[in-house]
């Protein structure tokens, strides 16, 4: 993979997390799946780039993004 199709990984999981920030103030439930793909993206990302703290920041995030997920479908 070159630098700029990496780079442009970055950005694009930046913008579905950004999405799902938005999604989430609005009280939408797509929030979960755009931060799930974002932080999936993400940690692709901190691979390429060989990130240990990006991969794991982005693992729990999803992690908690499932978590909130399961939990608004609670209520």
């Amino acid at each position: 993979m070159n630098i700029l199709s990496i780079e442009t990984l970055g950005w694009i999981s930046f913008l579905f997390i950004l999405i799902g920030y938005y999604l989430n103030a609005k009280l939408n439930k797509k929030c979960f799946y755009f931060w799930g793909i974002g932080n999936i993206l993400y940690s692709l990302y901190g691979i390429y780039i060989n990130a240990i703290p990006i991969i794991a920041t982005s693992i729990l995030v999803l992690a908690m993004n499932i978590y909130g997920f399961k939990n608004w479908n609670n209520k």
